[in-house]
């Protein structure tokens, strides 16, 4: 990282190739830049995008609706939010690159009038990644309902004047606390105190931040007995886990592979993960259920992980 300014075109920047991209933040974004930013990477299986879908933004086609179908074929999912003006990527390491500009042709320097963008990248704290994932949360996730509602408006409004009626979208997600988002991204309840008493990060502190805002621990000076005593409520009173923990009671014992299958099968993210996108979260919380639930135990007979209710 230096501590320079990019000027335009920021595509030389935005669209080297890169294999660690987190997160794109902007209102406006264009399908086929978009197109070309994600070609420009080599691993999308982390990627979110979070953009803005206002009224006049759809209408005017500043924000590109068909966004939604392209990410969802390729599994990664869209998000919206009504206040963003912020244009943020995130990559992992701690590192961001923020800039004037859209994700459009004119923003990224790609036509041949562009507008005139600076960014710079950054290095993250703790503090960003708090707002980075407050943000994230109070977002609402686009699922196929909202993208007809939204498609339906602009048909509706594309030959009027402001000011535009109000757009309310509606989702099929109801379960927000039923996205694999809502699950611990840390592998262990011990190595989440390990970074939150000793203040180390290393590339896990986009991790640390989402399982503290996940399970309300914003004290940062916690003795060990309450940081533990505030985690095991949180995370044992979780929707989600309750749900697994009640499965798991009535079959006694499950494989991986079912677990996991369970695991997909309830998840409300739309487009819905594949299930080996979620083996790292299964495998994440045989260690969380285990530490928490003095019931379950895990074992690997055969090389295949199996959980036991043990009551």
């Amino acid at each position: 990282m230096n501590n320079v300014l990019h000027w335009t075109p920021l595509a030389d920047e935005l669209l080297t190739p890169r294999g660690d991209c987190l997160l794109l933040i902007a209102p406006f974004i264009q399908r086929n830049t978009l197109e070309q930013f994600i070609d420009s990477l080599s691993d999308i299986s982390s990627l979110q995008i979070l953009t803005r879908w206002n009224p006049s933004d759809i209408v005017t086609g500043v924000s590109d609706l068909e966004i939604y179908p392209f990410l969802n074929e390729l599994h990664v999912p869209l998000y919206v939010h009504s206040s963003i003006h912020l244009k943020l990527t995130v990559f992992n390491n701690d590192l961001a690159f923020h800039t004037s500009g859209n994700i459009t042709n004119n923003g990224l320097g790609l036509s041949h009038a562009p507008n005139i963008e600076i960014g710079c990248y950054v290095k993250l704290n703790a503090y960003d990644w708090r707002k980075i994932h407050n943000l994230m949360h109070n977002s609402t996730a686009v699922d196929s309902l909202a993208y007809e509602q939204a498609r339906r408006y602009v048909e509706e409004n594309k030959q009027n004047q402001p000011p535009l009626p109000p757009f309310s979208m509606t989702t099929g997600n109801t379960e927000k606390q039923f996205s694999r988002h809502s699950l611990p991204f840390v592998q262990s309840p011990e190595l989440l105190w390990h970074y939150y008493s000793d203040d180390i990060y290393g590339a896990s502190r986009a991790s640390y931040i989402h399982d503290l805002v996940l399970y309300s621990i914003e004290d940062p000076n916690l003795s060990r007995d309450q940081f533990f005593a505030r985690l095991r409520i949180s995370f044992k009173n979780h929707p989600f886990i309750s749900s697994l923990v009640r499965m798991i009671r009535q079959k006694r014992s499950s494989h991986f592979g079912a677990v996991n299958s369970w695991l997909t099968e309830n998840c409300s993210d739309q487009p819905v993960p594949f299930r080996w996108e979620l083996k790292p979260v299964t495998n994440r919380l045989y260690n969380w259920l285990a530490y928490f639930f003095e019931e379950i135990t895990w074992e690997r007979p055969n090389h295949s992980q199996v959980i036991y209710w043990n009551k």
